[in-house]
């Protein structure tokens, strides 16, 4: 099991989490994890693109930027629906069937 989540992690790319300021954020990396925050507190998507950080080195200096674990990360295709313009651009959801 320590083998899987070391491969993949415990937030894999594609999920959103929240952050403990209450702010939505995208994975865009596991190892980290790296993330793109897109909304704020109330749910409002930002406008224009937020600078990901990397949580693993965020967190130590903001403790503000690290993950509420109490909140389950929504899956892929919730978290597209969330998801500004900007980061569904790139991003193709496959239809499992």
């Amino acid at each position: 099991m320590d083998l899987f989540i070391r491969a993949v992690g415990i937030y894999p790319a594609g999920r959103n989490i929240q952050l403990r300021n209450g702010r939505k954020a995208y994975v865009i990396d596991s190892d980290g994890p790296i993330v793109i925050p897109f909304a704020s507190r109330v749910e409002m998507p930002f406008s224009v693109m937020q600078y990901p950080p990397d949580l693993k080195e965020a967190e130590s200096s903001d403790p503000e930027l690290g993950i509420d674990r109490r909140v389950v990360p929504a899956s892929p295709a919730e978290t597209y629906e969330l998801l500004p313009h900007y980061l569904k651009a790139p991003i193709r959801l496959v239809s499992t069937g």
